[in-house]
């Protein structure tokens, strides 16, 4: 019974994947064709997660952007095609109104995938938004139900790769070329030290992924993170994730220039590669203190209770916050109710994953979130620690003010579900894993899931 259904699934999987390749075929066929249809484009996302090398696909793809000048987003997920030098050149000799590029980045060591030498990126000017994020095993396997009819393509040693010099000259000469337009900046890994700093004077976003290294046993540090602190004078969105590396030396910079940042409103910290001291999470609750303004904040900050007092009390000053994401350890009615207090009045999206176990329970938690909070958008990536799971049916009764929830593998607009059980409301898996592909009209909503695999 199991090897029938096995087939089956793998049959369905090609179906799939013949189905959207002749549709990808078809779309490029009508840009070559159609000239009033091309000069309307602005956005062009690749999925790039076919079996084999995919070669004519990138070649059709090739012939495809020579027809759209008006282009002004190239958005490129994935490895099989890879992004290639002729893709580059072409968007910097045709698409001269480009404003944003996603590529992926140089791989860590531990996946033995590096930049690709024949990416000439500092072709490209006028960047006003460039991503550079590199895309590992994980994010190959949480994808693969979108496109493979087989197992996930396997990563092999290449040598056409260059050498880590190379790779820091590349990200620079980059970085150079779009130095007076670039004003958001997504980037993996530490090599982000080695930019120009003037490039940190104009930019208002900036997303730091692992910039303190690739892991523990290859530190870098995060010793010019308060130099662009220092010079990031516009500066009104900061992400930092963390992924593997230290972190011993990114929170005391946090509370050295706790009153940088004039203009942020946005801040997101997302630590998910060890325990933290409690010193760390005294820093970042220094840094807050400073930032009454602050409109979004997302935090994982892996302390006891004891010690995220302080955070939760700088956020309980900051009046104008609406969008509010925080991990917490508790075990009592007594911490639950202070979390409720630290919560300002007019959060109306919330990311909420605790560590209480036993008290309070579930029924405990439900008014707070579907009354109390008066709540649009409710996440959580870790539902099973609420005295017993957060299920989908326990929203869809006297939701309150909820349009839209997220617990566990499970995202839906709060819709009553139909007579069979079903939600109508639940979102697809390739709508959950392509955010950025499947628009949500909410960008607070968007930005509280920024960075969080919800697969």
């Amino acid at each position: 019974m199991e090897e029938d259904a096995s087939i089956e699934d793998y049959q369905e999987r090609k179906m799939l994947t013949e189905t959207r390749s002749k549709l990808a075929l078809e779309k490029l066929r009508h840009i070559r064709q159609c000239p009033q249809f091309t000069s309307r484009v602005r956005k062009l996302v690749v999925n790039a997660y076919a079996s084999g090398d995919g070669v004519f696909k990138r070649n059709t793809l090739i012939e495809a952007l020579a027809f759209l000048p008006n282009l002004r987003m190239f958005i490129w997920h994935g490895k099989s095609p890879k992004l290639n030098a002729d893709i580059i050149k072409l968007l910097a000799a045709n698409c001269p109104a480009l404003e944003e590029l996603s590529a992926p980045n140089s791989q860590p060591e531990l996946y033995r995938r590096r930049y690709n030498k024949h990416l000439p990126l500092s072709e490209l000017h006028n960047l006003q938004s460039l991503s550079l994020i590199w895309q590992d095993t994980n994010s190959q396997l949480a994808w693969w139900h979108l496109c493979w009819p087989i197992d996930p393509v396997q990563i092999h040693v290449q040598n056409d790769f260059e050498i880590d010099d190379e790779v820091t000259e590349a990200v620079r000469l980059v970085m150079a070329s779009n130095t007076e337009t670039l004003q958001k900046l997504t980037f993996s890994g530490p090599r982000i030290w080695h930019s120009p700093m003037p490039i940190f004077c104009n930019l208002a976003h900036l997303d730091l992924v692992d910039a303190g290294g690739w892991d523990k046993n290859n530190v870098v540090g995060w010793g010019d993170l308060g130099l662009i602190l220092h010079h990031s004078i516009r500066l009104e969105s900061l992400s930092i994730i963390i992924r593997r590396c230290d972190t011993n030396t990114l929170y005391p910079v946090f509370g050295s220039r706790p009153t940088a940042l004039l203009l942020l409103v946005f801040f997101k910290v997302l630590n998910n590669s060890e325990t933290l001291h409690l010193e760390h999470a005294s820093s970042t609750s220094e840094f807050l203190r400073h930032k009454p303004w602050l409109q979004h904040i997302d935090l994982l900050i892996d302390v006891a209770w004891d010690g995220m007092l302080p955070v939760l009390l700088a956020i309980a000053n900051l009046k104008s916050l609406e969008v509010l994401g925080l991990d917490v350890n508790g075990n009592t009615m007594d911490h639950l109710q202070l979390l409720e207090h630290s919560i300002p009045p007019r959060v109306s999206i919330l990311r909420l994953d605790t560590h209480f176990h036993g008290s309070p329970t579930l029924q405990d938690w439900l008014p707070l979130i579907k009354e109390r909070l008066q709540l649009s958008f409710f996440f959580s990536a870790n539902a099973r620690c609420f005295g017993v799971s957060l299920e989908p049916e326990h929203f869809l009764t006297d939701p309150g003010s909820l349009v839209l929830v997220a617990v566990n593998d499970s995202l839906f607009d709060v819709i009553e579900p139909r007579d069979n059980g079903t939600y109508p409301g639940e979102w697809p898996k390739h709508k959950r894993s392509f955010l950025d592909v499947e628009s949500i009209e909410n960008k607070d909503w968007k930005w509280l899931l920024c960075h969080h695999r919800l697969i």
